[in-house]
C-alpha cells in the first residue's frame, strides 16, 4: 500500500505542474538499469496539468493487487481518495 501511495504523489505532482520535476528526478533514463531509450524527453508536462481526476478513483487489482484493492478500500482513512474498487480473481 505504501507503493500505491508514493505512485499517487508522483501522480499528483505532475498534475499540480511539476511533471518536469518529476522527469528530472526519474532514473529510468538512458545508462541505467531499467531504463528506456527514449526516457522522458519530449513530454509536454504543462498539458498534464490539472488534467487527472484525483478524487473519486477507482482501484482495480489482480490477485495479490485484488487484496491490496480490498485493503485501501478498508483503510478510507489512509485512502479517503478511492472511492470504489474492481477486484479479479482475489488472492488471499
Amino acid at each position: 500500500m505504501a507503493e500505491i501511495e508514493e505512485a499517487r504523489r508522483v501522480i499528483d505532482s505532475i498534475n499540480e505542474g511539476n511533471g518536469l520535476a518529476v522527469a528530472q528526478d526519474n532514473l529510468r533514463r538512458k545508462g541505467y538499469k531499467g531504463s528506456s531509450s527514449h526516457g522522458l524527453e519530449g513530454v509536454d508536462w504543462a498539458r498534464w496539468t490539472d488534467s487527472i481526476e484525483m478524487k473519486n478513483t477507482t482501484a482495480l487489482g489482480h490477485s495479490f493487487g485484488a487484496a491490496t484493492c480490498v485493503e485501501m478500500l478498508r483503510h478510507n482513512d489512509r485512502f479517503d481518495w478511492i472511492t470504489q474498487g474492481i477486484i479479479f480473481d482475489i488472492w488471499g
